[in-house]
């Protein structure tokens, strides 16, 4: 082995060892050649070359270990998650003792709007670490980096659940939200019905909206933004859960939509109160109807929060999506994180971004972050009873059991086809288009290419 390859197996393990921090003085040239081998002027030329690569900094009173220059790193997340001082305190207390000497500035990934805002953040940071959702357009992300540069990263993939990802390598799953459906058994009751007959087969959604009709309560609200491309998601699980899940009628020119279980969805449906936001506060979330298609895990934190009054449920259940066969059906909205370097950054430096990177993929921050935004984590062997939200098990009903079918949800539409599919729904419930029409749209506007772009 060369003596420059034995000068860098020596310093890798020496830090490992906690024998050498950034900063740290390394041993004299003379000592390190009696430890290591190899002539006095070999073990020079090859500090000097380690010099060049900014690994070791050479001064009048010694060698010194690099990495206690501050690095400034720009965070980009889903700002509805938590508050960016809650985030920004998290980070501090997971990185206390990290010796990272990183610059963390923690933003919310809507204040990325332009070519403009991107450009600033290349001129100012090293680096920007991006969570956002597997949907998410490629227009306001700078260009993500291999991450398969470092040694370990399959090991360290290999610790997180195993999800479709379409760019292998620049990637990590990074948290993600299960939905049930949501009802109010308060409401359940003095409507007089039998909440324990509410399947994923809706056969039971005739009787249920009858008596809501004798009480005087709508049999669900749902709150729509036509400014918003992605609320045709909302209805994710009642298409899935009627229509099936299969990727050739999905994606193929087979009929998915426009078929007697897509004809059922509509008249479903049409029983829904749609609202245009923004809208008054009659919904789910403040007691006026018993039932939501989509209740998220992020409810579990949110409701009867003083930081949410929006959000005051007084009896709320969740109910997943099970079929006759008795397997629910989970669908991840699964939110990724990825890095870009500036191309300034040298290894050494990259190398400590990385391990923010596992330390932020990791299990005790995994389990600060989503016991307090309610998530569940893509660390793999987390129990459901480990986040505190569901620390007594009242919401386990979000988590699959062994024979549960769990999809992702890339494997459904992509960004332009939810935008599609939305804007066609839009047109059947507020503009009244006939429900034949839009099924038919539907279908044919369903066959855009697979992947999300």
């Amino acid at each position: 082995m060369r003596v420059i390859e034995r000068l860098r197996n020596y310093i890798e393990t020496e830090i490992e060892a906690g024998n050498l921090h950034s900063g740290g003085r390394l041993p004299s040239l003379r000592t390190l050649t009696e430890i290591l081998g190899g002539s006095y002027v070999t073990m020079q030329n090859a500090m000097e070359k380690l010099e060049k690569e900014r690994i070791v900094e050479v001064k009048n009173t010694g060698t010194y270990l690099s990495g206690n220059n501050n690095i400034r790193v720009f965070v980009s997340y889903p700002g509805s998650d938590l508050p960016k001082e809650t985030l920004s305190a998290m980070l501090r207390k997971h990185l206390a003792n990290a010796e990272l000497y990183l610059d963390i500035e923690v933003h919310e990934n809507g204040e990325i709007r332009s070519l403009e805002d991107l450009k600033k953040i290349e001129s100012s940071c090293s680096a920007c670490i991006t969570i956002d959702s597997a949907l998410r357009s490629d227009d306001d992300h700078l260009p993500a980096a291999d991450l398969r540069e470092f040694p370990d990263y399959e090991k360290h993939l290999a610790t997180l659940i195993n999800f479709p990802v379409p760019d292998r390598g620049t990637q990590l799953p990074f948290i993600y939200s299960p939905a049930c459906m949501g009802i109010n058994r308060n409401l359940m009751k003095k409507i007089g019905f039998d909440y324990s007959k509410i399947d994923a087969s809706f056969d039971w959604w005739e009787e249920y909206t009858g008596k809501c009709r004798k009480a005087g309560l709508p049999a669900s609200v749902i709150h729509w933004d036509r400014k918003h491309l992605f609320l045709q998601s909302s209805l994710l699980y009642l298409i899935v859960s009627l229509c099936g899940f299969s990727e050739d009628k999905i994606h193929g020119s087979t009929p998915y939509f426009n078929t007697p279980a897509g004809r059922r969805m509509m008249k479903i449906l049409d029983q829904v109160e749609f609202r245009e936001s923004p809208c008054p506060s009659m919904s789910y979330f403040h007691n006026e109807t018993p039932f939501l298609f989509q209740l998220g895990s992020w409810f579990s934190v949110q409701n009867n929060n003083p930081d949410h009054p929006e959000v005051t449920v007084d009896s709320p259940e969740a109910i997943p999506y099970r079929g006759k066969d008795g397997k629910a059906l989970f669908i991840n909205n699964r939110n990724s994180l990825e890095i870009w370097f500036h191309k300034n950054l040298v290894l050494e430096e990259r190398k400590r971004i990385w391990k923010l990177v596992k330390i932020m993929t990791g299990r005790d921050f995994q389990l600060d972050y989503c016991g307090k935004t309610g998530m569940v984590s893509c660390v793999r062997d987390i129990y459901p009873t480990e986040y505190y939200w569901n620390r007594d098990g009242r919401w386990s009903s979000f988590f699959p059991c062994g024979n549960d079918t769990v999809i992702d949800r890339t494997l459904l539409f992509n960004r332009n086809i939810h935008g599609i599919l939305s804007t066609l729904l839009e047109a059947h419930f507020f503009d009244g288009v006939p429900s034949e029409t839009v099924l038919r749209l539907l279908d044919l506007k369903k066959m855009f290419p697979k992947r999300n772009k």
